[in-house]
């Protein structure tokens, strides 16, 4: 069984594209939604996108090893049960979930690896308008920043993730990684 590596983090702070650059895309436990696609996301690469009723079935067989509701957003979001115990049987992975979700992991993997990735909240703002996030979606994310910032001392690791140093970030969380494996 491989080890499994929780991601967390403000929105805009690079999550994916750092877990993406050091672990690939193949080792990454991809998350079902409720949320339509944005411009450039693949269906079942950076997402399997669902519907309402898809995802209320999976909960109500117990399929999820982790959900979350984000409250104004109105979208759901998941980890199947047969995702997860998938990647962990066949190597070392990672999962990007908020919080609550990195709550949920622990519960089920003790020995989960957590780690927390930030930025400032500018760059946040120029990565998500970057990424071409609507400009109503970015200051919904943006108010959460504050509260998501405070968990940062839940996590085993804590990563700061300037904007303009992606190599530094990169060695920080591979000299991590690496030491763990």
């Amino acid at each position: 069984m491989g080890k499994l590596f929780v991601i967390s983090g403000n929105s805009g702070a690079g999550k994916t594209t750092i877990m993406r650059e050091c672990m690939g895309n193949q080792k990454e436990i991809v998350s079902v939604t409720t949320r339509p696609p944005r411009e450039n996301e693949i269906d079942g690469i950076d997402y399997y996108f669902l519907t309402q009723k898809q995802f209320e079935e999976l909960y109500k067989n117990n399929d999820l090893a982790e959900y979350n509701e984000y409250e104004g957003h109105g979208y759901n979001y998941g980890v199947t049960k047969e995702e997860l115990n998938e990647k962990l049987d066949a190597y070392n992975c990672y999962v990007i979930a908020d919080y609550n979700g990195m709550q949920q992991f622990k519960e089920l993997y003790e020995d989960c690896v957590t780690i927390f990735i930030y930025t400032s909240k500018e760059d946040a703002i120029l990565n998500m308008i970057s990424r071409e996030d609507k400009l109503h979606q970015v200051e919904k994310r943006i108010g959460t920043y504050e509260n998501e910032l405070e968990n940062k001392k839940c996590y085993d690791y804590a990563i700061r993730n300037d904007r303009g140093r992606m190599k530094k970030t990169l060695k920080d969380v591979e000299s991590i990684l690496v030491n763990l494996v």
